[in-house]
């Protein structure tokens, strides 16, 4: 189908055109009487003085007046094709524009204002148009009664991407435009006269409000305008992407608000990973990021528009030529370069990695620790005679921590040691070579008993850079266990008169090098006494 902008055409994008200029010239005036003023904050609203904050009125009202006018008054083919499309999108656009100045007068919690959208897509979802299928590359997915909860997903995603993007003059209005012209040319390949009517009409009224909007700003959209327009270009992104025979083509409406959605994601992640909340402001924004760089407002926004024309040519391309994988490839190769250049997204990235680190870092610890309790209930449990039980595995939790040598001494005050036990690691003997470019660690643990009779544990090693997960409190625990659980077998007084055993496990080899030029760290702990079984 071949675009004819006629006469009737140019009259209904000019009466959107004057009557959204006149309008919100009038809406400037009502927000200074009425107080709906955005005041600066000094941080990240930086205007001189108090802007008023009812453009997104004006704009809702020159797209209902136009739209009514061109259908009813000039009777437009073009609308009269889809009627229910038509109005349904008004009415749903209408909540979201109420619920937007309700939020910009008095305020509304994260929660409320997400109930709000989501009852504010109703109208345009259940009597208008649900998403039935989905078209992903070559795969096709019924998308069934979950077409209805995708379709509002879809929205409220739209609504609340162009709204947290609204942080610089003219940008949401300049976004909506090039969304609603690339929407009217993509209706035109369909042959859908509905949302290609609709779309010239919005880019019409856009541009009659950008006139104020333009850097340095006489209005601004509020959310009242932010959270209508996302919808706006949401609901005309289905209509215009719905293929006959495959359904919705995910691809082309992802691709074409691919600039302001990248901005939102890292907005997300930015702020869930420093802990703040979502709709918590920021100056961490592509706008911000490109000021802070030293371009002005108005160079910030057209570089902006620049990406988001880019995106929307790409768009274009790859719906004439039917190819999603190339819209696709060439989205991501275009924010791939805005990470690595360093222009947006960076930071964020950066932090991303560092958390999936720390998370491997504390899984590997968490598995450590789990280790470590069984080990602790094995011990607890014990029944044997003396100390010779679980002395293997207490061995193996410490040479797995770097120890090198662990030592159990039994000791009568009077009589002496009872029992003493040695282990040496066969990589105690190379600690003075390469083995040894660890952190030095010493660690000794005391649980007096009954009757004088006390027992110790200590151990030393090197913390190398493979065993930097490792949890060296967990000796502690280790060590208490192992300790209490031999105090607590009865026949240990009746050895007190007799001679000491020595073991060692294995019989070292070569000598005990001391350490000389790593860091050293000692650990010592007493219990107190405890009464034996």
């Amino acid at each position: 189908m071949t675009l004819i902008l006629d006469s009737m055409t140019f009259a209904c994008v000019a009466l959107a055109f004057g009557t959204s200029f006149c309008l919100t010239a009038v809406a400037r005036i009502v927000a200074r009487r009425t107080g709906m003023l955005d005041w600066p904050d000094g941080r990240r609203k930086s205007q001189s003085e108090p802007v008023p904050l009812l453009g997104g009125v004006a704009v809702y009202l020159s797209l209902l007046i136009t739209i009514s006018i061109a259908r009813w008054g000039f009777h437009w083919e073009w609308l009269a094709a889809d009627d229910r499309f038509v109005v349904l999108l008004l009415v749903s656009g209408g909540l979201f524009c109420a619920i937007g100045l309700w939020d910009d007068r008095v305020g509304l919690r994260p929660r409320t204002k997400l109930l709000c959208q989501i009852l504010a897509c109703l109208p345009f979802v259940l009597w208008g148009r649900s998403v039935d299928s989905i078209h992903v590359f070559d795969s096709h997915i019924e998308m069934g009664f979950l077409g209805a909860v995708f379709t509002v997903f879809w929205l409220v995603a739209c609504s609340n991407v162009i709204n947290l993007v609204d942080g610089l003059d003219g940008l949401a209005g300049t976004i909506g435009l090039i969304c609603c012209v690339a929407v009217a040319v993509l209706s035109n390949m369909q042959g859908f006269n509905g949302p290609l009517a609709v779309g010239l009409v919005g880019a019409g009224t856009l541009c009659g409000f950008l006139l104020h909007n333009w850097p340095p700003a006489s209005i601004y959209l509020g959310d009242s305008g932010s959270l209508m327009i996302g919808f706006v270009i949401g609901a005309l992104a289905i209509e215009s992407s719905i293929k006959k025979a495959t359904g919705f083509a995910l691809a082309i409406p992802l691709v074409l608000v691919s600039v302001p959605v990248f901005d939102t994601c890292m907005a997300i992640l930015r702020r869930k990973l420093n802990g703040r909340a979502i709709g918590e402001g920021d100056r961490g924004h592509i706008h911000h990021y490109l000021q802070d760089r030293g371009l002005s407002r108005t160079k910030s926004l057209l570089v902006i528009a620049a990406l988001c024309l880019f995106m929307a040519g790409v768009t274009l391309v790859s719906a004439y030529f039917q190819n999603d994988k190339l819209a696709l490839g060439l989205c991501v190769a275009l924010l791939g370069l805005l990470i690595v250049g360093r222009v947006f997204g960076y930071d964020e990235t950066v932090l991303f990695f560092r958390y999936i680190q720390a998370m491997s870092t504390l899984l590997a610890a968490t598995s450590g620790l789990l280790r470590t309790q069984l080990a602790v209930d094995r011990m607890a449990r014990m029944k044997g005679a003396g100390p010779f039980d679980h002395w293997h595995e207490l061995t193996e939790r410490v040479e797995a921590m770097g120890g090198l040598s662990l030592e159990f001494v039994c000791r009568h005050e009077t009589a002496g040691d009872l029992y003493h036990l040695n282990w040496s690691s066969p990589r105690d003997g190379y600690a003075d070579n390469a083995q040894a470019d660890g952190a030095a660690w010493q660690f000794r643990y005391t649980l007096p008993g009954n009757e004088g009779i006390q027992a110790t544990v200590s151990s030393q090693g090197r913390l190398h850079e493979h065993l930097r997960g490792q949890r060296l409190v967990d000796l502690f625990r280790l060590f208490d266990t192992f300790c209490r659980s031999w105090l607590s077998v009865p026949a240990l007084t009746q050895t007190i008169d007799s001679s000491p055993s020595i073991i060692a496990f294995p019989e070292p080899e070569l000598p005990v090098a001391v350490p000389t030029k790593a860091e050293s760290h000692s650990f010592s702990a007493t219990a107190a006494p405890t009464r034996a079984a």
